[in-house]
């Protein structure tokens, strides 16, 4: 998988097959499109979120 470059389209670089995590654990990003982020803890249902309130929420980002 080749790393993101920031565009206007996707400024903070979020790609699928990233982990990110909080206090909770981590989140796996499942996909990307239209500022949107469709992503799931390990063993629950997807979710989807604006890509800015993704990375409010998910400050911290670990190597995949």
């Amino acid at each position: 998988m080749t790393k993101p470059s920031a565009s206007k389209f996707n400024p903070y670089n979020i790609a699928r097959g990233q982990v990110w995590s909080d206090d909770f654990g981590p989140v796996r990003v499942m996909a990307f499109a239209d500022h949107y982020v469709m992503a799931r803890y390990q063993g629950r249902r997807p979710f989807v979120t604006r890509d800015n309130d993704f990375v409010k929420r998910f400050p911290k980002q670990e190597c995949p």
